[in-house]
């Protein structure tokens, strides 16, 4: 078995991830494109930590927008979230999602929420 170690992976392509691959040439990793938690309990996000997110737009209690640093290459990028308590995180089914931000509502069983503990992490698109 051979060992890697080295500071920096990168591309040979300009603005896209390494490809990871296995023996018969099939990808076999993808990184997470982007992804950020947040609290909301203030009124207002404030962001504790991110990756590719230049910051989250609040709409309204509960209703908030995750805006990309870098544009997805399409919309079909997959978005994971949760939030402190057990309370969902989930797409705006009114609002489609595009290349630029992804809106999302803090919503159960029939209330909005500005919760203190917002995790989202994105994967594909890039």
């Amino acid at each position: 078995m051979s060992q890697l170690n080295v500071a920096t992976i990168a591309s040979k392509a300009a603005a896209t991830a390494p490809v990871f691959e296995d023996s018969a040439a099939r990808e076999i990793i993808q990184g997470c494109s982007a992804w950020i938690t947040f609290d909301a309990s203030s009124g207002s996000p404030v962001v504790g930590d991110s990756f590719n997110v230049s910051s989250v737009t609040d709409h309204a209690v509960g209703q908030f927008t995750v805006n990309f640093a870098t544009a997805m290459a399409n919309v079909n990028y997959a978005a994971l979230g949760t939030g402190k308590g057990g309370i969902p995180i989930t797409e705006d089914s009114s609002v489609a999602p595009t290349i630029n931000g992804w809106r999302f509502i803090a919503w159960f069983p029939s209330t909005y929420y500005d919760q203190a503990s917002n995790h989202i992490a994105f994967f594909g698109g890039l």
